[in-house]
């Protein structure tokens, strides 16, 4: 540690693009220390407890929090008896923008934090120490948000955006939480854990041994309920597509019709939990490896003129037939799938002569008739 820098013995306010910056900061008992902007920029900040108030930090507003050193940044309670200082979120979703130092955790904060929702920005590791109570829904959208006990409120909705992860470093049963997000997709209902964890689903944004138990599912491609977006599901969809079914089920878009729309956003969905934030995959990826190319054509080659209702063996439009259409679809694909490729139309024209060639000859070729 090192000497005190900074003393709140009365209401202190932070506001705006103000900054401040101290190596050690002392909230006195019966203090607030409001939040509604700016940047704080401390080593250690201790909130004094009190027998009936204690010091507490209120947000008002997103803050950033930047370690003064490549130590990293801790809020702690004081020392003394009486009830442990807080961080109040005010009733709103406050963002928490935490940067990145040399440290394994940028900033601890082993105060609870209560009455609200909560958003992590920023590229540093924010860790909740202990135990809090906040009622609201839980975002990641940057970096890492570190979990050291089953905190999350059950009626929480937890989203991880871009390259936010969670480390959920706890033991015992898992957090309950109503549904869990990756880039706006809801995953499925269950048991979420870190790869090893030995939970019913794992993904790569979990880590640590704690377990999250996801209790409801938005409609959003995952349709035998494995955990994996993938060609099981698609082709289950365009299967359905293809023959008119009536599968609410499978409804992605919530219009109460199964359409190509449907095909649509299970490609966006998918992508965005298996390609990444924004991306999806293109027409005629039939491996669904996220590259439109020659092994893709090896599958609606092999099916071609066929009434196969699949993605995998071609059917990219669910017609319910593997046709030039479908190889028409793949070449937008390709051609989409590098902003470098140049369009070739007389390899395209090409291929769908041969298609069609190859197709009118089975249409066209006259039954073997065998004569006595």
């Amino acid at each position: 540690s090192g000497p005190l820098s900074a003393q709140f013995s009365a209401p202190v306010t932070l506001l705006g693009d103000a900054r401040f910056s101290a190596h050690t900061v002392q909230v006195d008992a019966g203090q607030l220390f409001a939040i509604g902007g700016g940047t704080l920029s401390i080593q250690q900040l201790n909130l004094m407890p009190a027998t009936q108030s204690p010091a507490k930090i209120l947000l008002v507003g997103d803050t950033t929090f930047h370690p003064i050193s490549e130590l990293g940044a801790v809020i702690a309670n004081g020392s003394g008896t009486g009830g442990t200082g807080y961080i109040d979120l005010d009733g709103g979703e406050r963002t928490l923008f935490v940067g990145d130092t040399t440290a394994e955790t940028d900033v601890t904060i082993t105060v609870p934090v209560v009455n609200g929702g909560l958003r992590k920005d920023g590229d540093g590791k924010l860790l909740l120490a202990v135990a809090s109570n906040y009622d609201g829904d839980t975002t990641v959208s940057r970096g890492v948000l570190g979990l050291s006990s089953a905190m999350f409120s059950d009626d929480a909705k937890v989203r991880m955006e871009g390259d936010g992860s969670l480390d959920l470093s706890f033991s015992g049963a898992p957090d309950v939480i109503d549904s869990l997000f990756v880039n706006g997709v809801s995953l499925t209902a269950g048991i979420w854990g870190a790869k090893g964890s030995g939970a019913q689903f794992t993904s790569p944004r979990l880590t640590g041994s704690g377990l999250l138990q996801v209790s409801h599912s938005v409609a959003s491609g995952d349709f035998n309920q494995d955990g994996a977006f993938d060609g099981d599901d698609l082709d289950v969809l365009v299967a359905a597509i293809a023959s008119g079914a009536d599968a609410a089920a499978l409804d992605l878009t919530g219009d109460d019709n199964l359409a190509l729309d449907d095909l649509d956003a299970w490609l966006s969905n998918a992508g965005a939990v298996n390609l990444g934030a924004g991306k999806s995959y293109l027409p005629g990826d039939a491996d669904l490896d996220g590259v439109v190319g020659a092994l893709d054509f090896e599958h609606w080659n092999a099916n071609k003129f066929t009434a196969s209702a699949t993605w995998r063996s071609g059917d990219f439009n669910a017609d319910g037939v593997v046709d030039a259409t479908d190889l028409n679809i793949w070449n937008v694909g390709r051609v989409a799938a590098s902003s470098h490729t140049v369009p070739e139309p007389d390899s395209v024209f090409l291929l769908l002569g041969i298609a069609a060639l190859m197709y009118r000859r089975c249409v066209r070729r006259p039954p073997h008739i065998a004569l006595a």
